[in-house]
């Protein structure tokens, strides 16, 4: 509670004074088929005809009382009180709709006292009552605007037919009385003109800016408008409320196969559903295509959890239309003000994000959740960092060497990448590659590394003529790689480079790759090996691969994951599953590589089982290019002693 109390003073003390006083004059709770443009216009009217009313009538009931006109002072006091209580009255709930009410009986008061005293003293008064036919419609509304012309025209001219006026009244003289009436007749056809006018540009101007066509409900302008104003009044703990989002999953599919029109029916049959929901006391508006969101004043958790729950039931309701019945996916995320956001922006992004995070999950419904918000926000961030990181030139690579195990001698490296950004330092590409993949940018980033590995295996070999004949380069290729038409535009720079050749370069996949069933994939790999590039299998036992894809794929290196070489030590001397994997290799006449051997009992180990290659921190950590010149250096004259 001290959390909503503090939120509460903040939105409080941020709001500038002009916003308070606008705020405190002209915000209206949204109540059923309320107009914003005639909300605003109408309080104005309410305003003017009040200040006109307090200004004009205690003349009039002075001048009253002093031609004993008693009965007419009464009804003008009753009509200016009526008045002051109507605003009371709406300062006091925000319903614009019981101020007019009120508003209504004093304006039938004042009418019934003018037409009872004939007019006033000098029977001018319905002439003071016709004026005010071109803001009727805005204070009474449609039929108020068009009713009380009438009730003014039949009442005030038959108190003018009457006759039994006052000595100084103009009604007594027989030449202006017929003018007169025909003036209040004239003046009621276009009264009423008017009132039927006003309405039908304004709900034609509603219609056109905040409904959206398809689903007849409040569209995302008016439903911002909405958020803001309840925003911009926020008191106290009362007027606090939550958004809940629904988010139709995969609907893409119904405009494709049934058709826009179809769906757009759908769509129109579902809002119906919605719109019952609540009984009118939660908002519901269309803010996207494929998202609605619900207003309701209320944060509590049980409240809209259940509320939450009608939605997502309703919304996945079977639909019965044109002779098929469409089941429609849905998820359902919540937001709170002010306890998760004081803005609009805010609020929306949370149930935005929240959306984010269930992807394609239906069937569920969440709570904003600011951790998870902030993960999701540090995601894009680095997502659009990554970018722009080539450019920036914050990649670069670093070299992971491979040993035969049996001589020693360096037998290659994995051409490893790495990130350090210039605004969250290092990344590690546990976490940059997926995000690669996820933002579309990993092609663009492979084609990167394998320019980059070319030119550095280039200067390798103009620096070690005699060491680099059998020396190989590992590089990591991602599935989205692999479904590139153009994937053979990554091989280029290697094919074109003059010092080094294809069989040097080594392409590492993992076993999910294996085991896709795209022809395009397949076309791929067949390309890297027909090119005599080689093919190694990656983290080899930790996936699904099958033995007769292994087969037919006819890789050249099985890489065998570092988390079964860790398991081989002094206490637990045997790796059943090592065994099989290098026994399984020799039998396909792979190369096998251990990675993450780190010590001396698992190299002794994996020499006698028959292991060709060993990686890991055993014989060096990744280096940067320039170490591993000076760590090729120091091999080399190893192998020389």
């Amino acid at each position: 509670m001290q959390f909503v109390r503090n939120t509460s003073n903040m939105i409080d003390h941020e709001l500038r004074w002009p916003q308070r006083i606008q705020s405190f004059f002209f915000y209206a709770r949204p109540e059923k088929d309320s107009v914003p443009l005639q909300t605003r216009v109408t309080l104005i009217a309410l305003y003017t005809v009040c200040l006109a009313s307090l200004v004009a009538n205690p003349f009039n009931i002075i001048g009253d009382f002093k031609v004993h006109a008693y009965f007419l002072a009464s009804t003008q006091i009753i009509y200016v009180s009526l008045l002051i209580a109507g605003l009371v009255v709406f300062w006091t709930t925000r319903l614009l709709s019981s101020a007019r009410a009120i508003f209504a009986v004093a304006v039938l008061i004042l009418i019934f006292g003018m037409i009872v005293n004939r007019g006033g003293h000098r029977g001018l008064g319905f002439f003071y009552l016709i004026s005010g036919y071109t803001i009727l419609y805005y204070i009474l509304g449609l039929r108020g605007g068009i009713l009380v012309p009438l009730f003014i025209l039949v009442g005030g001219g038959a108190s003018i037919l009457l006759g039994n006026h006052g000595p100084a009244s103009y009604l007594n003289k027989p030449d202006f009385v017929w003018p007169y009436l025909v003036i209040m007749s004239v003046a009621t056809v276009l009264g009423i003109f008017s009132v039927i006018y006003q309405h039908l540009v304004i709900k034609h101007l509603y219609q056109a800016a905040y409904i959206d066509e398809t689903t007849g409900l409040p569209s995302r302008a008016r439903l911002e408008q909405i958020i803001q104003e309840k925003i911009n009044h926020q008191r106290s703990s009362s007027d606090h409320f939550s958004l809940i989002g629904l988010k139709l999953i995969q609907f893409a599919r119904i405009n494709s196969f049934q058709g826009t029109s179809f769906a757009d029916e759908l769509l129109a049959i579902l809002s119906k559903r919605l719109k019952e929901i609540g009984n009118g006391k939660i908002i519901a508006a269309r803010y996207t295509g494929t998202v609605f969101i619900f207003m309701c004043e209320t944060t509590d958790f049980l409240e809209l959890d259940e509320t939450g729950k009608q939605i997502l039931a309703t919304a996945q309701k079977p639909i019965s239309l044109e002779g098929r019945t469409i089941s429609l996916q849905a998820g359902v995320s919540i937001t709170r003000f002010p306890q998760d956001g004081t803005t609009t922006e805010r609020l929306v992004a949370n149930l935005m994000a929240s959306f984010s995070r269930m992807r394609n999950q239906p069937g569920l419904v969440s709570f904003f959740d600011e951790s998870h918000h902030r993960a999701e926000a540090r995601k894009f961030s680095l997502i659009e960092e990554l970018r722009n990181a080539i450019v920036n030139e914050e990649l670069y690579l670093v070299y992971h060497p491979k040993i035969e195990l049996k001589s020693g001698l360096c037998h290659g490296c994995e051409v490893l990448l790495r990130w350090e950004s210039r605004r969250f330092g290092p990344i590690g590409p546990d976490v940059f590659i997926s995000l690669a993949e996820e933002a579309g940018i990993i092609s663009d980033i492979t084609r990167w590394v394998v320019n980059e590995a070319v030119r550095t295996a280039t200067e390798l070999c103009k620096r070690f003529p005699d060491a680099m004949g059998k020396h190989s380069f590992a590089i990591n290729l991602s599935p989205i790689d692999l479904n590139d038409s153009n994937f053979s535009e990554y091989l280029h720079p290697i094919m074109l480079a003059d010092q080094i050749s294809n069989d040097q370069f080594e392409f590492e996949i993992t076993e999910g790759i294996v085991m896709n069933e795209n022809p395009l994939v397949h076309q791929n790999l067949e390309m890297i090996q027909k090119n005599g590039f080689r093919l190694a299998i990656d983290d080899f036992g930790t996936g699904y691969s099958s033995l007769s894809y292994l087969h037919r794929l006819k890789a050249h290196n099985l890489k065998i994951d570092r988390s079964f070489i860790m398991q081989i030590n002094e206490s637990k001397p045997e790796a059943p599953i090592v065994d099989a994997i290098i026994s399984m290799a020799k039998s396909l006449e792979m190369q096998i590589t251990a990675e993450g051997v780190e010590t001396d009992f698992q190299q002794a180990y994996l020499i006698r089982k028959g292991c060709t290659l060993g990686q890991g921190w055993l014989y060096a950590k990744p280096l940067v290019f320039e170490q591993y010149i000076e760590w090729i250096k120091n091999n080399c004259e190893q192998s020389k002693t």
